[in-house]
């Protein structure tokens, strides 16, 4: 499952100036799984992983606090989105990218991604 460019608009900065407003930041996400998914042929959402779940909880954490790292906000969102997996086994990745930097001629932004398995 990949969800790609999730927009979620977050306070995030290392100054107070720059967290004082909220920002777009585009959150993606990668899961594999180690075994096969029973929706691929029940086409059953109750044997599927609910990408609306995933995003509504990368939401919830993104905007729930400020934050001066985009490090940390993934890891947040990886750690928020491990027990909508719990009943898998496999590996997620989650990437974050601040398009929106305080560096004159960066033109594509910054992203960070962690992964762990589950």
């Amino acid at each position: 499952m990949y969800i790609q460019n999730f927009e979620a608009y977050v306070k995030l900065g290392c100054s107070p100036e720059e967290q004082a407003f909220t920002q777009p930041v585009h959150i993606s996400v990668r899961i594999i799984f180690s075994t096969e998914i029973a929706g691929e042929n029940s086409d059953q959402l109750s044997d599927a992983v609910d990408y609306v779940t995933i995003c509504e909880k990368i939401n919830a954490t993104a905007t729930l606090k400020k934050y001066h790292l985009i490090e940390h906000l993934a890891y947040e969102c990886l750690i928020a989105i491990l027990p909508i997996l719990k009943e898998f086994s496999g590996e997620v990745f989650v990437t974050v990218k601040k398009t929106r930097v305080p560096v004159a001629q960066l033109q594509g932004g910054v992203s960070w991604t962690c992964q762990t398995q589950f």
